[in-house]
């Protein structure tokens, strides 16, 4: 299962990671990686579908989100899928 996001031209993602990452979460991000699947080109059209799959120790973000409060990315998003740190494994 991974996070499958829209994006349009000139829009990005975010790859975070906590700084209080254990020793087990950094070994499942060594160990898997993160890969990123462009499953979706509209044509004529100037956006691209991403999947993104990573290690739960992750946090996926829409660079739109960087500057809102944590706390209001989990309340806007509930859809898991939407934005929050996915499992790899």
């Amino acid at each position: 299962m991974g996070l499958e996001l829209d994006r349009k031209v000139g829009q990005s993602v975010r790859i975070l990671f906590d700084e209080d990452m254990t020793d087990r979460e950094l070994r499942q991000l060594i160990r898997y990686g993160i890969t990123v699947t462009l499953t979706d080109v509209s044509s004529g059209c100037s956006r691209a579908r991403v999947l993104f799959e990573a290690p739960e120790a992750a946090r996926i973000l829409r660079t739109e989100l960087l500057n809102r409060p944590r706390e209001a990315d989990h309340s806007q998003n509930s859809d898991r899928r939407a934005d929050t740190p996915i499992d790899a494994t």
